[in-house]
């Protein structure tokens, strides 16, 4: 049988809330435009989620769980604060979204021609094989059971990795 360590893998997942300045108006994700990104969206923003709860939902597919194994409860979103050129509240400014990729990073201050922002939220979702197949019920009195569990350990070690590189 799979031990509690052998059945769950981690993976880091990552966001991005994106908002919008508008004088007299402020940062907001409602003054987004209807060519910006989501208000949660990938770091390149080609996925994109109007609530958190939506992304949420959109980021687990069948078999991973907020949920953290070693009994401390749901993984949070947390704002990186890490980046130079992030704010103390993990907020980067630029001119536009598409300023915003690997070779141009943004500012930590925001500037007059500074209009959007976006800060990266992270948390840990994990893969519980239990949660796709219960292996106590896999029995048969006609087969070798150690064998069983070899086999199926090794599937579910194969299913688990390409559910990790499929959903990264």
């Amino acid at each position: 049988m799979l031990t509690d360590n052998e059945n769950m893998h981690m993976k880091n997942v990552e966001i991005y809330q994106n908002e919008r300045y508008m004088p007299l108006g402020g940062w907001s994700s409602n003054n987004l435009m209807l060519t910006d990104r989501n208000t949660y969206s990938t770091a390149d923003g080609s996925t994109g989620w109007s609530t958190l709860s939506e992304a949420n939902d959109a980021l687990l597919s069948r078999g991973w769980s907020w949920d953290n194994p070693e009994n401390r409860g749901e993984s949070q979103w947390n704002v990186d604060i890490s980046s130079d050129c992030t704010d103390s509240e993990g907020w980067t400014y630029s001119v536009d979204f598409s300023s915003l990729n690997d070779t141009e990073k943004g500012s930590a201050v925001k500037g007059m021609m500074h209009f959007v922002r976006r800060r990266r939220m992270y948390r840990s979702k994990y893969l519980d094989v239990s949660l796709i197949c219960n292996m106590d019920n896999l029995t048969c009195d006609f087969c070798d059971s150690q064998e069983i569990d070899r086999l199926a350990t090794l599937f579910l070690e194969k299913l688990c990795s390409a559910s990790i590189a499929k959903h990264p």
